[in-house]
């Protein structure tokens, strides 16, 4: 019997990275490349968006690499999936193209984060356990709502990154609970989109995506899509989730009270709890885990990722 593997694509802050894992668990094959951002005109600096057509180009130079590492062995691809960053969010017109693609550290909507937070923060805090707001989608919202008026009015969708490069594998528009709650996106309570309201303007309006839970089939990989990929047509494309969660899975971190510890350039410490645990201080974070009657708390030790780059270079030169 020939192996089994899945094709797993990682959208991760610093670079973007395409595995191919058998069914044991083990790692065959994994190629990664550096995000491509586009010049952002009229934008603040600390501004950063993707050139999307450039980003999709990289995805399937990633997965024709990794098939092509991995052909000389017995194989058939069982599945291929995506997980993504966590504050990483497309906006899509109504014909679902691109409107915006920017990753988590995207920081142009400071002061518009700001203003939410001054005005409403505990109410944003209390549905979708987080601030800052200027991390989230909807100040992410109200920065295109002030400055790119004429591309705000096209917006009709939001989801997040790997949400996207679902769509792109499969076709499907749909959302996943974890990604959207780390997004802001929804009421982390009751597993649902959150419309808010902002001076009078609805900034979300998803009712028309379907959140999937995470491990279902969101669709199939079409002809032109296997064309430009290499993947075989018919391929099942299934749903993850935010790459923290997936990571806790990856750990068995699964049961009540049970701790993981995932370091990429930040580390986020996040404990699985059976219903959502906010802080009376805005201290912590709460979200959506994989599984549907699981949620998860967390506090993270920030930016350590460049730290220990930045000691390493300092101390031992590469």
């Amino acid at each position: 019997m020939s192996d089994e593997y899945f094709l797993v694509l990682d959208a991760g802050t610093s670079s973007i990275r395409c595995s191919a894992i058998r069914t044991d668990g083990k790692s065959i094959s994994e190629t990664q490349a550096p995000w491509r951002y586009r010049q952002v005109a009229n934008a603040p600096p600390y501004a950063k968006e993707f050139d999307t057509e450039k980003v999709w180009s990289t995805v399937c130079k990633l997965l024709r690499d990794t098939i092509n590492d991995i052909k000389y062995k017995p194989m058939r691809i069982a599945a291929v999936t995506a997980t993504s960053q966590r504050q990483g969010v497309v906006f899509l017109d109504r014909d679902s193209n691109e409107v915006y693609a920017g990753p988590n550290h995207d920081s142009r909507a400071v002061f518009e984060g700001a203003e939410i937070d001054n005005n409403i923060g505990k109410v944003v805090y209390e549905y979708s356990g987080h601030t800052p707001s200027m991390l989230l989608a909807p100040a992410k919202l109200k920065w295109m709502q002030i400055h790119r008026p004429e591309c705000y009015d096209k917006i009709t969708t939001t989801i997040c990154l790997a949400d996207w490069l679902i769509y792109r594998l499969s076709g499907e528009l749909i959302s996943e609970p974890s990604l959207a709650s780390e997004a802001g996106l929804i009421d982390i309570h009751l597993r649902k989109w959150k419309s808010l309201q902002w001076d009078g303007i609805p900034l979300i309006d998803n009712e028309h995506i379907t959140l999937v839970e995470a491990g279902s089939v969101a669709g199939r990989v079409g002809q032109l899509t296997s064309k430009a990929t290499g993947i075989p047509k018919g391929t099942p494309v299934t749903v993850s989730g935010a790459d923290t969660q997936c990571g806790l899975l990856g750990m068995s971190v699964t049961s009540e009270a049970d701790l993981g510890i995932v370091s990429g350039w930040s580390s986020p410490l996040q404990m699985i709890t059976r219903r959502p645990i906010l802080s009376t201080s805005q201290r912590t974070w709460a979200a959506c885990f994989l599984m549907s009657d699981r949620w998860v708390v967390e506090s993270s030790a920030t930016d350590t990722g460049n730290s220990y780059k930045w000691i390493s270079e300092t101390m031992i030169g590469s």
